[in-house]
């Protein structure tokens, strides 16, 4: 009988205590950006990264740990597996690499066939075995695998770990108690195999083959054992580490097994991490049989108990190292509590361990070697059954639930899912859409009435992120119902009376109730317009408006005006005008509306700027190309006679009046924004979507204008569609026009001429406007060109004259 057989001992089944996942929130979240961001509605595995500890009186037993950083920078696993390697963690850390199927829908998540997704793992495991690479790279011995689905949404995640391990034909018997490590080895081992350890600069090696022999304890790597531990037994080829010599009579005092030298006792070990060869005044030939032990870092902190990275080493070490084998010794390589990244040889357990016959042992002994570099065919030893599904908290073989929202920070969640249907458009109609170009945008709203307040929801819906209001007025009991940012307590003041709360501020305050996550911010601010004069009275405050809204003007990237009349316009037209920025207009009448863009001029290229361009980096170069414009990208802003690019124009471009004061003597009727209430609704969304398409296209606001398709089916250059320059809509037909209209020489908002003046003379120029709106007709032409025209109708009469008197 074996020293096994003859030791006192009490015998029993080997039970492996199972791996648990440990997941960090993280790594939900990062789930859910690749999912929205790179997978979209991809199937295909993605490779994980798992790790465990070794155990020790301070670490959770047998968890395997994944956060942000498990995904590997590789997003699907190639069909070349020597590109899914798991990355490297510190000394601590045991990687367990595995791969993560993620389904689109739940319905996919519960129909999938996750036995078969759990045996095409053990297949490959049991591959990497037979073929030795297993050897080679010890971590494919502990994989993981994670089926799952994300309620994006809900933030919900259906989720079932698997540690897959090959079953036993029966289970593994114990030939004894488990016993301290200590209480096997000498000192003078425990010293030894101690030092050895220390020595090893990345940490213990995850599975490792030792030798007693002569009196020492050896360690060595699993593709040396299987080198070394053929039938000669000859360690001059091997690599390995020895740092003492033990002697021979204080080795007879110690464990039985070990003291004998006639029990083939063997082992297999390895990891990521390389063991360096001693110089060869280190080694000394082999006089005599060595005992050969397994050694593993156990993640397990049960004292009866191994863990169940134990499992597929035993399976290699009986298909590979020594074929044939049923008495293994294996030790449990520990930590201490004060030291939770260093083995502690006291605080390690030996077990020795009965195996059944395994098939691929038969096979081996049947004519095949496994020790001599010889591969096995997987294909003619059929894989081992597969288990390891992960149980929920009762103990069943289910899948779990986790519901993440209710500890997630509020305006993190809000964000999230704010950003989730306009990043579900890329999965697959628009995946060119620029969201980050959208969210920087600021955007400055004039006016907050009806169409200020539904332009601010439908910019929101885009996901912009910034948004200032101007408005002076004040909350009404008639705007709640139209206005959709307001509600009734808005309509009054602190002491339960009108006046109402300012709209700006109560819009901006609104918004952030809405989405915590918008920077926001609202002006009281009356704007001066033509027509309406100012006195010396009032001079300085209106200058101050002035400047404010310019400096407002400034900070934004596009402005859109909503106000109620049309000299509340004719300001921010000219600021817009004069320092090139997107501006927008939406207007409102009984049954109709019109929406536009502004012509924007292009940069000036002057010497300055040529020589900038030709000496600036790429970078810079295509910035300056970018703030121009040119005749190749504007081929339908073009005069059908003419190649000279067609400025597009302004809101005043179609009058030859000068705005002028119509808010006096009005009647009721006139005094209010008399409109079918849904048309506030549609011409804002229509000004949302122009300015969303206008950051799409390549030439942002130099853009070329589109006019009305003979096909509305068909395509269109740009993914978002046509950018028109008018939209006129008719609601009683329910139809719209495209409409494209070229600058006026003699606009009285943005013709050279009142450009030209008011960059000269600002606030002067600005204040005669205010006072004397015909001096704005006097200035573009638009007086002269009036009586030029009155003359050629009176001429003209005088002629029909005589030809009625002859």
């Amino acid at each position: 009988l074996s020293s096994f057989q003859m030791a006192n001992s009490s015998s029993g089944p080997l039970r492996f205590e199972s791996l648990a996942s440990f997941v960090n929130v993280g790594f939900w979240h990062e789930l859910v950006r690749r999912k929205l961001e790179v997978w979209k509605l991809s199937d295909e595995a993605v490779a994980l990264t798992g790790a465990y500890r070794m155990a020790s009186a301070q670490a959770l037993s047998s968890r395997v740990s994944l956060d942000a950083d498990s995904f590997s920078a590789i997003d699907s696993l190639s069909s070349d597996r020597e590109t899914s390697k798991p990355r490297l963690l510190n000394r601590a850390l045991y990687p367990v690499p595995g791969e993560l199927h993620n389904a689109n829908t739940v319905e996919a998540f519960k129909a999938m066939d996750k036995g078969a997704r759990l045996n095409a793992v053990g297949a490959q495991l049991w591959e990497d075995i037979c073929s030795g690479r297993a050897e080679q790279e010890p971590s494919l011995l502990t994989r993981l695998l994670l089926v799952s689905f994300a309620d994006l949404k809900k933030y919900r995640f259906y989720y079932w770990f698997a540690f897959p391990a090959l079953r036993f034909s029966t289970p593994p018997q114990l030939v004894r108690r488990p016993q301290p490590l200590a209480e096997v080895l000498t000192e003078r081992q425990s010293l030894s195999l101690q030092a050895q350890l220390d020595l090893l600069e990345e940490g213990p090696l995850r599975f490792s083959a030792m030798l007693v022999l002569d009196g020492e304890v050896r360690i060595m790597t699993l593709a040396d054992a299987g080198a070394l531990w053929d039938s000669s037994c000859s360690p001059s080829s091997a690599d390995f580490v020895s740092v003492s010599s033990v002697d021979p009579q204080s080795a007879s005092s110690a464990d039985p097994v070990l003291a004998s030298s006639a029990d083939p006792i063997s082992a297999s070990s390895a990891d990521l991490v390389s063991v360096s060869s001693p110089s060869s005044s280190a080694l000394t030939p082999c006089t005599s049989s060595p005992q050969k032990v397994l050694a593993f870092v156990d993640p397990c902190t049960r004292p009866e108990n191994p863990g169940w990275p134990l499992r597929n080493l035993l399976h290699l070490y009986q298909a590979r190292l020594c074929p044939g084998a049923r008495e293994v010794r294996v030790f449990a390589l520990r930590a201490s509590a004060e030291e939770p990244d260093r083995v502690c040889v006291a605080n390690s357990v030996c077990f020795d361990v009965l195996l059944p016959t395994a098939a691929a042992s038969a096979a081996v002994l049947g004519g095949e070697a496994a020790g001599d570099g010889t591969v096995l065919s997987s294909s003619s030893i059929p894989c081992p059954p597969v288990v390891g599904w992960e149980t929920d908290k009762k103990g069943r073989l289910l899948p779990r639930f986790l519901k993440l929202a209710a500890t997630m920070d509020p305006r993190k969640l809000a964000a999230t899912s704010v950003e989730l249907n306009l990043k579900l458009m890329r999965w697959r109609v628009m995946p060119t859409l620029d969201l980050g170009k959208i969210a920087r945008s600021h955007c400055l709203l004039v006016g907050a009435g009806t169409l200020g307040c539904n332009l601010a929801r439908a910019l929101l819906g885009w996901g912009v992120r910034h948004i200032t209001l101007i408005d002076n007025g004040r909350v009404s009991l008639s705007n709640p119902v139209r206005q959709t940012l307001y509600q009734f307590e808005d309509c009054f003041g602190a002491d339960r009376k009108p006046p109402g709360a300012y709209k700006a501020l109560a819009a901006a305050a609104r918004l952030q109730q809405i989405f915590p996550g918008v920077k926001t911010c609202g002006y009281v601010l009356s704007i001066p317009m033509p027509g309406h004069p100012i006195t010396s009275a009032n001079a300085t405050q209106v200058q101050k408006e002035v400047d404010l809204l310019s400096g407002l003007i400034d900070e934004a990237d596009v402005v859109f005006l909503g106000t109620d009349s049309r000299e509340s316009r004719w300001l921010p037209t000219v600021l817009c005008a004069s320092k090139r920025k997107l501006c927008i207009n939406a207007a409102l009448g009984f049954d109709s509306y019109m929406v536009m863009r502004h012509g924007v001029r292009p940069m000036p290229i002057d010497d300055a700027t040529k020589s900038t361009a030709a000496t600036a980096p790429a970078s810079a170069r295509v910035a300056i190309a970018t703030a121009t414009t040119t005749t190749e990208a504007l081929p339908q802003q073009t005069l059908s006679n003419d190649s000279t690019p067609l400025q597009l124009g302004c809101y005043f471009c179609n009058d030859v009046v000068a705005p002028r004061d119509s808010l006096t003597d009005r009647t009721l009727d006139q005094q209010c924004t008399v409109t079918r209430p849904g048309l506030s609704m549609i011409a804002s969304a229509l000004a949302v979507e122009l300015f969303v398409s206008i950051l799409q296209h390549p030439d942002g606001a130099q853009a070329p204008a589109d006019s009305t398709p003979d096909n509305v089916a068909s395509s269109t250059p740009i993914p978002l569609g046509l950018i028109p320059h008018q939209v006129r809509g008719f609601l009683t037909h329910y139809s719209n026009l495209l409409v494209v209209g070229q600058a006026y020489d003699k606009c009285t908002a943005c013709s050279d001429v009142i450009l030209n003046e008011y960059e000269k003379h600002g606030f002067e120029f600005l204040r005669r406007a205010f006072n004397d709106p015909l001096s704005l007709e006097d200035l573009t032409g638009l007086t002269s060109m009036k009586e030029e025209a009155a003359q050629v109708d009176f001429l003209t009469w005088d002629s029909d004259d005589e030809e009625f008197d002859m």
